[in-house]
């Protein structure tokens, strides 16, 4: 992605500066100019009045997802176990895999994944990928 300034667009206003939470613009010759500090975050194209700041994303290309099937949660691990999205998350992916007539799957990575995993087990996926390490 980029973020660029129109120079012939560009009336100088700095309303753009006044919208960049990180102070990335700066005014060169009377017109805008993106710094260094650039996040990408975009909140200076929606305040330009005039359109001279353009946000430049690149095209996404197709992917052939023939090969892939499934619908996998990531099990995010808490304190006292698995975090309570995850149980969310298992059941709008149980929904998604019926509607797909394809597999669960949940994975857990962390401290005591083998035990969470067990645990996760009993209440869904069909299958549950662990890696336990602290």
């Amino acid at each position: 992605m980029n973020i660029h300034v129109d120079a012939e667009k560009c009336t100088g206003c700095q309303l753009c500066i006044k919208a960049c939470p990180y102070g990335a613009i700066e005014m060169a010759e009377g017109l805008a100019t993106i710094t260094e500090a650039c996040t990408l975050c975009g909140g200076c194209v929606s305040v330009c009045p005039v359109g001279a700041i353009i946000w430049e994303v690149p095209a996404i290309e197709e992917v052939d997802t023939s090969d892939y099937q499934g619908v996998w949660v990531i099990g995010e691990v808490g304190e006292d176990g698995l975090a309570g999205v995850t149980w969310e998350l298992l059941g709008k992916g149980r929904e998604l895999a019926e509607n797909l007539d394809t597999e669960l799957s949940l994975v857990v990575l962390g401290d005591k994944a083998g035990e969470l995993a067990q645990k996760a087990a009993q209440s869904g996926p069909d299958r549950v990928f662990y890696a336990e390490e602290p």
